[in-house]
């Protein structure tokens, strides 16, 4: 087996993939090991971004459920509501055509 040269010490959590044996491995302070270990929260699990600010899951959570409900109508409309109402189904077409081209220059920019 080949040896890797460490050139820092790791941190407790930090892992490292086994490629011989297909395994992820965790650093648990004096060893890598498989011991994967896990937690129950009783209460909101809190997050802290690289600003310092803290997001509470369940309004991550609520805000994504916020955002799914408004932009439900883009990949997939009503069309009983897009023949009913003109200004929703104008309004799904230029959608649709500003999406198209926005997407087109995403293309052009990854092409030159």
């Amino acid at each position: 087996m080949a040896s890797t040269k460490i050139t820092e010490l790791p941190n407790i959590g930090d892992t490292y993939y086994n490629t011989a044996n297909d395994e992820i491995l965790i650093y648990d302070g004096t060893e890598y090991n498989t011991q994967i270990w896990t937690e129950t929260v009783t209460g909101d699990l809190v997050f802290t971004d690289e600003n310092g600010d803290d997001w509470k899951l369940k309004d991550l959570a609520a805000r994504l459920d916020a955002i799914e409900k408004r932009l439900a109508i883009l990949p997939d409309p009503d069309s009983d509501k897009l023949e009913k109402h003109k200004m929703l189904r104008e309004t799904y077409k230029k959608y649709k055509f500003l999406e198209e081209l926005i997407g087109k220059e995403d293309e052009d920019d990854d092409n030159g």
